[in-house]
């Protein structure tokens, strides 16, 4: 299978084009198209998005065989999610078993339509000297396949746009945690919180997104967190989140004892 470099507009119109479609097998919607390339086959187009360190793979296709002979390609660092609302179908699972991939792990979208202040902001917004640093945390707590993880040139954006809420290690003043932020039109993306300080200070991070959401106006919030990840899960339900029943399933070809 070859892939051809990317011409960001022919293949923005391949994608709409296939998702008009409305093929059988499909974890393509719109990704961001930077870094990407992409190899068709006469009933199946693959779309290969590099990270720092592994490929996340996108599909459209209504060819069983040829979507496995496709997927048997990619390596082991190519990974692939897969957003629904619904159990996977039968079909799809089978083409994924049969071209290697297995299940690393599961992720859940929760949503609060009315998230309350808590007191007023005091937290520390993140600046440029902290990427690094938030970047280390980052890498450090989380798996990128499953995490989405920022670059540093991303986190450097989120910076200033004033996106990115810290603690600070109170001796040297050094980020020991740090909540990242994503204001959408009418809702807040709780994008990812990491902290490795103790608990209470770590909490309080987490309360102040919801006191800087409500200083910028908005109350819809929405995260995602893994299904196993049974105590976060707790806290979010708490503060009023709730699963909406979209999950993201991540598929890889890592052997057993890499997951």
């Amino acid at each position: 299978m070859e892939f051809k470099k990317n011409d960001q507009e022919a293949l923005d119109a391949k994608i709409k084009e296939g998702i008009a479609r409305r093929p059988r097998y499909k974890n393509c919607y719109l990704p961001d198209l930077d870094h990407t390339e992409y190899a068709e086959l006469p009933n199946t187009l693959i779309v290969r998005k590099r990270f720092d360190t592994f490929n996340r793979v996108y599909f459209l296709s209504d060819d069983a065989e040829e979507l496995t002979r496709a997927l048997k390609d990619m390596g082991e660092d190519d990974v692939i999610n897969i957003p629904s609302k619904k159990d996977l179908q039968d079909d799809l699972l089978d083409i994924l078993h049969q071209s290697g991939y297995s299940l690393f792990e599961t992720y859940e979208r929760m949503y609060n339509n009315c998230v309350e202040p808590r007191g007023a902001f005091d937290a520390d917004l993140a600046g440029p000297a902290d990427a690094d640093g938030i970047y280390q945390l980052l890498y450090e707590k989380f798996n990128p396949f499953t995490d989405t993880l920022p670059t540093r040139q991303e986190i450097l954006d989120l910076i200033s746009r004033k996106w990115v809420l810290v603690n600070r290690d109170e001796t040297n003043g050094k980020v020991e945690g740090a909540l990242l932020l994503r204001f959408e039109p009418q809702k807040c993306h709780f994008y990812i919180w990491v902290d490795a300080s103790n608990f209470s200070k770590a909490l309080n991070l987490y309360i102040n997104g919801f006191n800087y959401m409500n200083e910028k106006g908005y109350q819809k919030a929405y995260l995602w967190v893994r299904s196993t990840n049974i105590r976060p899960k707790k806290i979010y339900e708490t503060f009023g989140f709730k699963c909406d029943g979209l999950k993201d399933y991540t598929y890889t070809k890592q052997p057993a004892d890499l997951q």
